[in-house]
């Protein structure tokens, strides 16, 4: 059939393209069943059948349909596989068969299979439906939590399933509700249907026992609660609220059991609306409409287990600090082993006070390792030469030091080159015994720490964050000269080197020297 439609399809196109009416085009087919659906028409076939046998007949009539023998058929050669040595001596292929081309009266005959309907077999399918009543409690067993995770969508399964086993007991198809959407009404039915079942699940004795009109026993785990029953047949709080202008639901909240699974999808569907809102909230959420049983345990265990609020609240892994380095334990005097590192850049002003150029400024800090004392120069580039100048000023005001930790800055490489060029010069001048033995007992060691690893050096960058917030408070708002900013830094210096190396108590005597680093 799919063949058909497809050839009576491309016949209708193709036809007009070669200006040839349709009137004098006709179909073969070598399949006698399908011609039999055409000639007897849509009829009682099934819908699949039906559709294209229609599209077929709207496209060619069936008078324009006719049956060609498989030996006659040239599509056969296609379908079935042909070699070309024999496919281009075919005559069938190239001009099909001898009768083609005669009268219409020498064509095959219609008459053996024109008439035939019984070739074709129609089936029907016949759908039973059986609506057997179950109790409540079978029908939403305690599977609910297992099968639907989102409340919502279980109250909108439900609602379907209810309206559906409504409609069936209706005979009458006017009278059947065929919405495609739910009504407030329905959902609110089939929220009470759940509470139901769930309280016939872990309350049976205490409603049988308010269903007779008898008041739950003294051993029920919701005796305070006073329960009762409501308008709508549920088990809900008592107490002293009843002519309150607070809603029905406010005044006699639902009681569910918090071991329930209802209790549990309810509580999560609340969290998520709620924007992740944390267990005391949640609480509060929930006595709006109902008394849950254990509803703090449960709000806890519901906002523990949330993967979202895990990952908002998750601390963060803190490890113990490594062994700090002999240099910072051993005593030695000031600047002896230091730390040095970078800051900046700062807009500096130059020039005329009218029209000044702007130039960037960097500041290099040298810390000492062993009593925190710091040492700022004001540098103007970062490269390997202004740090050598840098340098030198340094061991001019403060002494050649033994040991400088550094990061891997490029200008600090590149200082560490020149300084191993210099020392082999030394060596190749051979001088004296005694001031060789000077020179290189006074031989800087220059060590690195390892690369992107900033809390190697924390000793120094802790003097960076210092000197930056006295700077910041100082002369944020203002544009410095180079010779301002040299006097502003000094300052600086001689302020975090008037720090107390220890912690001040509060019972500190007057006349006591405090041990600054200064000191030193």
């Amino acid at each position: 059939m799919c063949a058909a439609c497809l050839l009576s399809r491309l016949l209708v196109y193709v036809a007009p393209l070669l200006n040839i009416p349709l009137s004098e085009v006709y179909a073969w087919s070598d399949s006698t069943i399908t011609l039999s659906r055409l000639f007897a028409g849509p009829g009682e076939q099934d819908l699949y059948a039906r559709n294209r046998i229609a599209k077929a007949i709207s496209n060619l009539s069936c008078d324009h349909w006719r049956h060609v023998p498989t030996n006659s058929n040239p599509a056969d050669l296609a379908s079935r596989g042909v070699s070309p040595q024999k496919l281009v001596d075919s005559k069938l292929w190239w001009q099909g068969p001898d009768w083609l081309t005669k009268d219409q009266l020498q064509w095959p005959n219609l008459t053996s299979w024109k008439s035939h309907n019984g070739i074709f077999e129609t089936t029907t399918n016949v759908l039973t439906v059986s609506v057997v009543k179950t109790k409540e409690e079978q029908a939403l067993g305690i599977s609910f939590a297992n099968r639907y995770s989102s409340y919502p969508k279980a109250l909108r399964i439900y609602s379907w399933l209810q309206r559906f086993t409504a409609n069936v007991r209706i005979n009458d198809r006017e009278l059947r509700n065929l919405s495609s959407r739910l009504s407030v009404q329905e959902i609110e039915s089939t929220e009470i249907i759940l509470l139901s079942a769930s309280q016939q699940r872990t309350f049976p004795t205490e409603l049988e026992d308010l269903k007779k009109g008898n008041s739950v026993r003294t051993t029920s785990p919701i005796i305070q609660r006073h329960p009762m029953l409501g308008t709508d047949g549920l088990m809900r709080v008592g107490g002293r609220l009843q002519h309150s202008s607070l809603p029905y639901d406010s005044k006699h909240p639902v009681i569910i059991h918090g071991r329930d699974p209802l209790a549990r999808t309810l509580v999560v569907h609340l969290h998520n609306t709620s924007l992740h809102a944390g267990p005391t909230a949640l609480v509060g959420l929930i006595s709006l409409r109902f008394d849950i049983v254990g509803a703090k345990c449960l709000a806890k265990e519901v906002s523990a287990g949330c993967y979202v609020c895990r990952r908002h609240y998750a601390k963060v892994a803190s490890q113990l600090m490594g062994q700090l380095p002999s240099c910072r334990l051993s005593i030695a005097p000031p600047f002896q082993k230091s730390g040095v590192d970078f800051a900046g850049p700062l807009q500096l002003r130059m020039g005329h006070v009218w029209k000044p150029t702007m130039i960037p400024g960097y500041l290099c800090i040298f810390v000492c390792l062993t009593t925190r004392a710091v040492h700022i120069e004001v540098v103007l580039d970062l490269t390997t030469e202004a740090f050598l100048a840098c340098l030198r000023r340094f061991i001019g005001r403060r002494g050649r030091p033994s040991l400088i930790y550094s990061d891997n800055g490029s200008n600090f490489i590149g200082a560490l080159g020149v300084l191993q060029k210099a020392y082999q010069k030394l060596d190749q001048m051979q001088p004296s015994e005694a001031l060789y033995q000077y020179l290189v007992d006074q031989r800087i060691e220059w060590r690195y720490t390892p690369a992107r690893s900033p809390h190697f050096g924390g000793i120094w960058e802790a003097g960076v964050r210092q000197m930056k917030n006295l700077l910041l408070k100082t002369v944020k708002p203002h544009c410095l000269t180079p010779e301002e900013l040299m006097t502003v830094t000094v300052e600086v210096e001689s302020m975090l080197n008037s720090r107390p190396l220890a912690r001040m108590e509060s019972t500190h005597t007057d006349g006591e020297e405090i041990l600054t680093q200064g000191t030193f």
